[in-house]
């Protein structure tokens, strides 16, 4: 039997696992904009595309061969982004039940 060992983070890892996801999310946020409860776009949503953006530059990189960056100048709003996703979706289930007279 072969010892079980975690995978070590990797370009490969990032690029096939971590981005595809992200850019997935980005791409929700930016075409369902109109569907935001606010009047202006949440940091978390600015932060989110910001993330996803600075990584794009550093898997270009990687694509020629620099693997001296690895990371995107601007960090993954993971807990911010999951409390907005909460509480928007609390505040829309409140106005859904209103609204059904519940």
């Amino acid at each position: 039997m072969i010892p079980w060992t975690p995978i070590p983070w990797s370009a490969n890892h990032a690029t096939v696992v971590f981005m595809p996801l992200n850019e997935e999310m980005a791409l929700l946020v930016t075409k369902h904009s109109d569907l935001l409860i606010e009047t202006h776009i949440p940091q978390c949503l600015l932060d989110l595309s910001a993330h996803v953006h600075g990584y794009r530059g550093v898997i270009a990189a990687w694509g020629k061969g620099d693997y001296s960056g690895h990371m995107s100048l601007v960090s993954f709003p993971g807990f911010d982004l999951y409390e907005y996703a909460r509480s928007s979706y609390e505040r829309l289930k409140t106005d859904q039940a209103r609204f059904l007279g519940h």
